[in-house]
């Protein structure tokens, strides 16, 4: 029996460390993001390079990296396909508004955001198992009927 029960939580620990690294490797990344978000406001406010356009153009990409390694931690704790589709969103906008594309590029890079926005519309169903909010079903037994949370 003892060789069974230690079995047991040796199976439950190995599926349990995914959860644990990955919620570990968000944590680090929060700290990243802290400290990239304290880095931005000095330099927003710094005014050391003298060229607007490229000082701008250095804002933006700082600011939409961190909102990325956001998007990032948000796929590593809350597991569902709308925080893949976001996070897909945002870094097809990222490059479209802060990278050096040619024109067809740009087209390229708007119709994916059309795609990935089509695609969060209509194929990412709301109840998908991780999105889904709790609701009160009722299941009717021959007896009683119970109240439930969640679908069985």
């Amino acid at each position: 029996m003892r060789n069974t029960d230690m079995v047991k939580k040796v199976k439950k620990l190995i599926k349990k460390t995914p959860t644990y690294l990955e919620r570990l490797v968000a944590a680090i990344l929060m700290i990243a993001v802290l400290y990239a978000c304290g880095c931005l406001a000095i330099e927003a406010v710094s005014f050391k390079c003298v060229n607007v356009s490229m000082y701008l153009q250095d804002i933006l990409t700082s600011a939409f990296n961190i909102v990325i390694v956001i998007e990032l931690i948000r796929m590593l704790v809350k597991h569902s396909m709308r925080t893949v589709v976001e996070g897909l969103i945002f870094a097809f906008a990222r490059g479209l508004i802060v990278g050096r594309e040619t024109l067809v590029q740009m087209v390229m890079s708007i119709c994916a955001i059309a795609v990935m926005l089509i695609c969060r519309r209509f194929l990412v169903h709301p109840y998908y198992p991780n999105d889904r909010k709790k609701t009160k079903v009722i299941i009717r037994d021959d007896e009683a009927a119970e109240t439930t949370e969640g679908h069985s």
